[in-house]
This record gives C-alpha cells, structure tokens and sequence, in this order.
C-alpha cells in the first residue's frame, strides 16, 4: 500500500494535474519543515513563502484564476 507520508504528496501532484496551485511554507517560518519540505523536494509547489506572506499569496492566486476564468467566459 501506498505510505503515509506519500499520501500529502500524492494529493498535491492531482491538484497540480488538475491546473491547480500548491502554496508552502518557507523552512525558515515553519516549525515543523515535514510535509512542506516534503512537497517542496518533490518538486511540486508552485510557491515556497515564509508564514506571514502565505494570505498575500492566497489572495493574489485567487485574483488570478479569477481574471484567468472571466477571459474564458
């Protein structure tokens, strides 16, 4: 069977297939670098910020797609 610890991974790798945007946080503001650090050398977040730019980078992917899906429409 599939790991514990793969199954962060394994998550991550579909929501990036799908289009989607994997944040994570920086090693230096985290407390504990274990999943983060996980997705990171996996090669799979699309940013690595530190904790107090996480909601500014939220918010600028939301804006994103958003304009992104009114240009398709």
């Amino acid at each position: 069977g599939v790991q514990t610890c793969a199954l962060p991974i394994l998550g991550c790798q579909a929501i990036r297939a799908k289009g989607g945007t994997i944040l994570a946080q920086d090693k230096d503001s985290s407390a504990v670098w274990g999943m983060p650090g996980a997705v990171v050398e996996a090669g799979i977040a699309s940013a690595v910020v530190p904790l107090s730019q996480v909601a500014a980078a939220l918010s600028g992917t939301f804006v994103r797609e958003r304009r992104a899906a009114e240009l398709r429409a």
